[in-house]
């Protein structure tokens, strides 16, 4: 979605003008002119005044692989559907025809990567000339567009135009952590972060102090490093009216710290008012319902076909038990809910299993994991028929057990460890690898979303099979293996896959890529879980989380490996914010990620008339579209966030950016 800008070149805009005529045709030659017979009041026009284009002009100082903050804020806009371009500063040229052309602006946020954008640098050619710094501002303050700097060095050069506030630089490394202060916490700026609690940082920060001498923009410090004051965060007011979020912080995707700040400076910059939307989430599949799974003999260290555990219908009641306890502990997860994968073959109606569960009020939903939970791909020589037989007949069993929701979950589908997709045998990554004949049963069969393996090549994104009409839906893995269901075992099986093994083939754990240089506790592993698991949530992604059902034995007085990821899980998340965790069924995580890529392509036009304070919107096709900041919406985490079906007709709406309340 980057901007054809030619190196170092103008841009040439095309201004498109939206026309109402006041006649229409019935197809034939003969002209219709409206009626007038009955005056309608005037409505202002949302095409005259000054106005922007919902979208962020993210200035970069290289590509996503050199700029590690703007692999961040690329990734939160295609995550939130938010409309986005880029200017790469290392080869593009701001001229002033990139940002408007008379009363229209193209951008109703900036967001800078990096402040040292400002440096002249010899070698990269990242830096902005004075004429490009003016232009910036110049656009910023006519169109009272705020600017947030993700990262760097405050430096002032008055030579550039460019002023800070701040002074008195000091380095931060490895871990550190900050502290807020008012207004953060308010109802505009770090709204649902937990101001209560210090920030945990990792990697590098610069902190300063606010310049009292010399004239310079007002200074408002919003986060300092706990230990020294020194300003981390600041939102810096000009005399000409610009705003501007500044971040010493070193923020890339790697870090919890970086995901929490994202959202912010996009707000911010926006003024809560975009295209897209924020919403967090905490999916939670559970696999192989109804079948005993093998288990890992940490004396072999091989799962043992003779080792097996199923689920018990007490294992049922306490997870009942303590997913109402954990809704009550953790507001924030108050609707949290588990989806059974379940496979048919393994239950009947006189299943003690199955009676837990039928009992259980649908405290659970269900999705298809196929009949019998087999292999399908290619080199287990699966047939189409076969395939067919495992969806339909699992079909069945759901309608013959009265399981909820069948026919909402009839276009998902869990194939028994994501085969049909990589031809584990030959091992032939997807999309080399996928079985054609699955595929096509199937699709034959009204699947419309599949599931695939997040941590598996070229699984790991949002898209339509091709040949099929069959979107992928990735599912994140979880260390909670499918073959354990204590402690002890986890952690025994976890340290010989990726400390052990790499030591028995001669390779040093410490250096080899994908392997873990220690032996890690149980608690340890519980940790690294958790810290991808917010990432991913901090990311506004509502690809699950899978476990197992062996993962749910209650191993210890009601715990379980389940209850005790969660209990490492909510606790930081809660540290970190209070935004509410939705948990949501598959099917409509399927709608939800097939209207945003229809979207990306829909044409979608956003303008916000800065007069009269309305935002219209339309497409050149059918788009369902979520936006942020406009009146009637529902609140989530102090917004107000609209489900909006448009079209080639504009619609307005007026703005309510709740920052009153």
């Amino acid at each position: 979605m980057s901007l054809n800008f030619t190196t170092k070149s103008v841009l040439a805009v095309i201004l498109v003008i939206l026309s109402f005529p006041g006649c229409q045709t019935d197809g034939t030659k003969t002209v219709k002119t409206a009626s007038t017979s009955i005056e309608e009041p005037s409505k202002p026009d949302p095409y005259t005044g000054r106005r922007l284009d919902l979208q962020t002009l993210i200035i970069s100082t290289g590509t996503a692989e050199q700029d590690a903050a703007l692999a961040l804020m690329k990734d939160l806009h295609e995550r939130m559907g938010v409309p986005y371009k880029i200017l790469n500063s290392r080869t593009q040229q701001l001229e002033r025809p990139t940002l408007s052309s008379g009363e229209h602006g193209y951008y109703n946020a900036i967001i800078l990567t990096d402040a040292g954008l400002w440096v002249p640098d010899t070698v990269t050619k990242s830096g902005f000339s004075a004429e490009e710094w003016r232009i910036l501002h110049d656009y910023e303050r006519k169109f009272r567009v705020r600017e947030s700097v993700v990262s760097g060095y405050p430096a002032t050069n008055l030579a550039l135009g460019l002023d800070y506030g701040l002074e008195n630089a000091e380095s931060f490394t490895t871990s550190f952590a900050g502290r807020w202060q008012e207004p953060a916490g308010g109802t505009e700026l770090f709204e649902k972060v937990n101001t209560d609690n210090l920030l945990p940082l990792r990697g590098y920060a610069v902190g300063t102090d606010a310049r009292k001498t010399n004239p310079g923009p007002k200074v408002q410090p919003l986060l300092v490093e706990q230990s020294s004051g020194k300003i981390l965060i600041a939102l810096l007011t000009y005399p000409d009216g610009r705003e501007v979020l500044f971040s010493g912080i070193a923020n890339e995707p790697s870090y919890i710290h970086s995901h929490l700040l994202a959202y912010e400076f996009l707000n911010f910059a926006s003024k809560g008012v975009f295209i897209g939307a924020r919403q967090v989430y905490l999916n939670l599949h559970i696999d192989d319902l109804f079948l005993p799974d093998a288990l890992w003999n940490p004396d072999t260290n091989t799962t043992d076909q003779n080792r097996t555990y199923r689920m018990t219908s007490h294992d049922v009641e306490n997870t009942i038990r303590f997913f109402d306890k954990l809704r009550k502990e953790y507001p924030t997860a108050s609707q949290l809910k588990l989806d059974f994968v379940f496979n048919g073959m393994g239950t009947n109606i006189n299943d003690e299993l199955y009676v837990a569960l039928y009992n259980s009020n649908n405290d659970f939903r269900y999705i298809n994991h196929t009949f019998s939970h087999h292999d399908m791909d290619i080199s287990a020589g699966t047939t189409y028929q076969k395939a067919r037989d495992e969806i339909e007949q699992n079909r069945l069993v759901w309608q013959q057990l009265n399981l909820p929701e069948l026919e909402q979950n009839s276009k998902v589908l869990v194939s028994g460890m994501h085969s049909g997709l990589t031809d584990r045998i030959t091992s032939t990554p997807y999309p080399e690898g996928k079985n054609d004949a699955f595929l096509q049963a199937a699709q034959d069969a009204g699947i419309r979303y599949l599931a695939s393996d997040a941590s598996q090549p070229n699984q790991n994104r949002e898209h339509f099979i091709d040949g099929f009409d069959i979107l992928l839906l990735p599912r994140h893995p979880t260390s909670l293996f499918y073959n354990v269901t204590r402690p002890a075992v986890l952690r025994d099986e976890y340290n010989y896959m990726f400390h052990e093994s790499y030591r028995e083939k001669g390779l040093d754990p410490a250096s080899t890529p994908g392997a873990s240089p220690m032996l890690l506790s149980y608690e340890q592993i519980l940790n690294t879980d958790a810290e991808r698991a917010i990432k991913s949530m901090l990311s506004y992604s509502p690809w699950p989380h899978y476990f197992h059902q062996t993962n749910l034995r209650d191993y210890d007085g009601g715990k379980t490996l389940l209850s005790d990821w969660l209990e490492t899980v909510l606790p930081r998340y809660e540290q970190l914010t209070r935004l509410p965790i939705r948990s949501v069924p598959y099917y409509e995580i399927g709608q939800q990620t097939e209207n945003r890529l229809a979207a990306r392509n829909a044409g979608i036009v956003g303008t916000w008339n800065i007069d009269i304070n309305t935002v219209t919107l339309s497409a050149s096709q059918k788009a369902d579209i979520l936006v942020t900041g406009l009146e009637g919406g529902k609140i989530y985490g102090g917004q107000k966030i609209s489900a909006i079906t448009i079209g080639a007709i504009p619609q307005s709406f007026p703005i309510d950016r709740m920052i009153t309340q």
